[in-house]
């Protein structure tokens, strides 16, 4: 299995400290890095496992966020998570398989 993200959104190339790396474009979407609108929080999140996530799959109803990686992981893996241990996150395997579901649980 390959997992490729990345980090949020374009910088602003007019903020001082990040002139440097004010590249890139939202895309369609309002905002960039700093900003709560979709252009500064939607990043890329591509799956590749032959023989289980389907190639050429496009799911755009989903929300899978970084948070989301230890608890579908874990599930993936069959590894059982400690006790005590609290995520924000919620396995979102069958999101990567092939399902197409909203959360269940708020961001």
């Amino acid at each position: 299995m390959v997992l490729f993200s990345s980090d949020n959104g374009p910088e602003h190339i007019h903020i001082r400290s990040a002139g440097h790396s004010g590249v890139g474009s939202p895309g369609p979407f309002r905002g960039r890095k700093r900003s709560l609108y979709e252009g500064g929080i939607r990043t890329p999140f591509i799956v590749r496992w032959p023989g289980h996530v389907p190639a050429g799959k496009v799911n755009r109803s989903s929300v899978v966020s970084g948070v989301d990686f230890v608890p579908t992981l874990a599930a993936l893996i069959v590894v059982r998570l400690p006790e005590d241990y609290h995520s924000d996150g919620e396995n979102m395997l069958d999101v990567l398989l092939r399902a197409d579901r909203p959360k269940r649980r708020p961001l």
